[in-house]
């Protein structure tokens, strides 16, 4: 369905995103058009709001682990809210590797979701807070905080709270994201001192470019052709593929395109006659990229939705 607009109507309507030249269609003899209001940062649309779990990750407690290679689950204050984790804190207790693990209970069993990459704190930051960032990991309320040492315990704990679930000790390696943890039986209410932080929107992220622009102009021609859309972006990844999805009561995807070695590119779609239902439609046009890079799923601009009528 993807098809070149050529030029478009001198006197066709636009309301500017930003900046950036508008896409086209053959003059027809009769025609309606209009724009998007802005294509802006998706961050700035979809802000979200903070969710978290875990403990106070300040607190110098009285204990660290003497098991060394096994996973404890900390099940006091699970996440509050399904989103996305961008950050994790613990108090550094050792200058040994620690992984942070997200365990969800599946029935009865404990399955890893979510893990980072290992953090070693120095000997500096032993008696101290260190903080490292997560790569937008999706979570759902009631995910519990747990912890991968490779030696011995890192992040130290008091005996209050609920109880901990925890493995055998000696694993080769952390369990793999979906692996499903070998308990060992055994009980013990502990509090470890870490936490985790991050939004409940899809769109707040670190993929967001906050200078990118862009403008997204529509008209409806008579005749057989339902709808045009030409897209206009500019200051994202130069050189870089992008993809475009129109949002109705779903997302599809429509198309991608290139931007040039200054980070801009244009899109254009058109919708044949008949295609769509008679009646009043709301589109927005999302923008996911740059192919092939840590972003690539995620939402860098979005237009506000706008109303036609076939």
């Amino acid at each position: 369905m993807k098809r070149s607009l050529a030029a478009m109507v001198a006197a066709l309507l636009l309301v500017s995103l930003v900046s950036g030249a508008a896409l086209a269609s053959n003059i027809p003899t009769k025609q309606t058009g209009g724009s998007a209001p802005l294509l802006i940062p998706a961050m700035q649309m979809y802000p979200g709001t903070p969710i978290g779990g875990g403990n106070d990750a300040t607190v110098a407690a009285s204990n660290l682990d003497t098991y060394a290679s096994f996973v404890i689950v900390d099940t006091n204050h699970p996440i509050n809210a399904n989103g996305y984790l961008t950050s994790w804190s613990f108090y550094a207790g050792a200058a040994l590797p620690v992984t942070l693990d997200i365990v969800r209970l599946e029935g009865s069993n404990y399955v890893v979701i979510g893990e980072s990459a290992p953090v070693t704190p120095t000997t500096g930051q032993v008696g101290t807070v260190v903080t490292a960032s997560l790569p937008f990991m999706p979570v759902l309320a009631g995910d519990y905080v747990g912890m991968y040492f490779a030696s011995t315990g890192v992040v130290p704990f008091n005996y209050v709270g609920a109880s901990a679930v925890w493995t055998p000790q000696g694993l080769l390696a952390n369990p793999a994201v979906g692996a499903t943890l070998p308990i060992e039986v055994g009980t013990s209410g502990r509090t470890y001192s870490i936490s985790v932080a991050g939004t409940s929107s899809a769109y707040d992220n670190a993929c967001q470019v906050l200078t990118a622009t862009g403008k997204v102009n529509w008209i409806q021609p008579n005749g057989n052709v339902d709808i045009n859309l030409g897209i206009g972006t500019s200051g994202l990844a130069p050189l870089s593929q992008y993809t475009v999805y129109l949002y109705e009561s779903d997302w599809s995807v429509i198309g991608t395109y290139m931007t040039d070695a200054y980070g801009n590119g244009n899109f254009g779609y058109s919708v044949p006659g008949g295609t769509l239902a008679t009646g009043s439609h709301t589109w927005s046009v999302w923008i996911n990229g740059p192919a092939g890079s840590a972003c690539a799923g995620y939402t860098v601009l979005v237009s506000y939705p706008f109303t036609f009528t076939i």
